[in-house]
């Protein structure tokens, strides 16, 4: 028995890429314990797989086109505006299609009680407003939410100043951030004819893409320098599994006395990972007595084995994050939310590139809390510099506090208080 009516039936909704998949199926894999709960995950079907192996019901959007989403959001060359409004023509002649089919789910199949929306799951929470159906938003990345009266992001990193000049600085950036959100829809409006009614901002000046009712932070308030957040939103740490597992014959790289360095840019970089390797060379040739792992974060080469470009060199198609981390010594990573918050969470001191989007931004924070040491020129010379720098560091006692107040963080705990005010329930 559930002690309730009935079941509660809860859809999560994510594009499915793992940085944004992950930390969502992360918060709500205990409520598949729960009989109180029936979850179903809408996502791309590249992902349908390994969501079912969790234990989830699984629908999988564009089953014929099981790639399209990942095709538009792995770019061969780095961001600038024109790859920009690509993306965003792309996604919104996609996102129709979207809206259309998890309406038709929810026509023929009933609608769920609650929405758990990633927060690029636009199409989700217009039609959750549409019906009626409360909605809570997923967000990674915090420092997306635009800023109403703090430093803006997505500016290539600013850093917050005291001063007259920085006050105009970050209410002129925030206006730059508003017009460029409104000039892209505009651009891409006539493809959005069954989002009609959706406005980017709200009377109360709120972004119409997060829910009015529950937006959950996967992240940690302690690495935050703004206080201008929505109301509704909390923040519950980050955790993050990465569900798939290293093969047991892998395991054996993972045995070497040496320190060890994870060398990644995520998934999504693809022209950044031949630079990515290059650099792990020089690392590794300067550095005998270092091994460098570095993952291409291709999952579906997860069964292949390294390829040893020397003793203490192994290049990974791909490296399951959670299986690894707690083995490393150290990280070069870009700055995506998820590898950054894993190193903070298991205390691994690490020297950042970031290349795109928010990456500035995190990287920022990652500066201004201690926890790692970024390049900016991102030269050979620099990076060397920086990695000596940071392997010769011993006072790391910031983030080790970070590490700390991290594994505080009650996720679970969280999610229930907000199912419980949402539904108006006592679970």
């Amino acid at each position: 028995m559930t002690g309730l009516d009935k079941v509660i039936k809860i859809d999560v909704i994510s594009v499915p890429f793992s940085g944004h998949l992950f930390p969502t199926l992360t918060l709500v894999k205990p409520l598949l314990e729960d009989p109180r709960f029936q979850v179903r995950v809408i996502t791309g079907f590249q992902k349908k797989e390994l969501v079912e192996q969790i234990g989830f019901d699984c629908l999988a959007l564009f089953p014929d086109r099981p790639t399209v989403m990942e095709d538009i959001a792995n770019t061969a060359k780095q961001a600038n505006l024109f790859i920009m409004y690509q993306q965003l023509r792309a996604n919104s002649k996609l996102i129709p299609e979207v809206f259309n089919e998890i309406n038709r789910i929810w026509d023929s199949e009933g609608q769920p009680d609650l929405i758990i929306a990633d927060f690029v799951a636009a199409p989700a929470g217009v039609l959750a407003d549409r019906l009626g159906i409360p909605w809570i938003t997923t967000i990674p990345s915090p420092v997306a939410i635009e800023s109403r009266t703090t430093t803006p992001a997505y500016l290539g990193g600013w850093k917050p100043h005291q001063g007259t000049f920085y006050k105009w600085r970050d209410a002129l950036g925030r206006q730059v951030i508003r017009l460029a959100k409104k000039v892209g829809l505009a651009l891409v409006k006539k493809n959005l004819d069954t989002l009609q009614d959706f406005k980017l901002y709200r009377e109360d000046g709120t972004e119409g893409v997060y829910s009015p009712y529950s937006i959950l932070a996967l992240g940690m308030k302690e690495l935050e320098f703004r206080d201008d957040f929505p109301s509704q939103l909390k923040w519950v740490g980050y955790r993050c599994l990465s569900f798939d597992h290293l093969p047991q014959e892998q395991k054996q790289y993972f045995m070497s006395s040496k320190k060890r360095v994870l060398v990644t840019c995520g998934t999504h970089l693809k022209w950044e990972k031949e630079r990515m390797v290059e650099l792990a060379k020089l690392l590794s040739q300067e550095h005998p007595d270092y091994v460098f792992y570095v993952t291409l974060g291709d999952p579906s080469g997860l069964e292949h084995p390294p390829r040893m470009l020397s003793d203490n060199l192994l290049i990974f198609d791909y490296l399951p994050y959670s299986d690894v981390l707690d083995q490393m010594d150290f990280a070069i990573h870009h700055a995506g939310a998820g590898i950054l918050m894993g190193c903070i969470e298991e205390g691994i001191p690490s020297l950042i590139l970031p290349q795109d989007y928010d990456q500035f931004d995190n990287a920022v924070r990652a500066e201004l809390f201690q926890v790692g040491l970024v390049s900016r020129k991102k030269t050979d010379s620099e990076v060397l510099r920086l990695f000596n720098e940071l392997v010769s560091q011993e006072d790391w006692n910031h983030l080790k506090v970070l590490a700390q107040r991290c594994k505080a963080y009650q996720p679970t705990e969280i999610l229930y208080q907000e199912i419980e005010r949402l539904l108006k329930v006592k679970l």
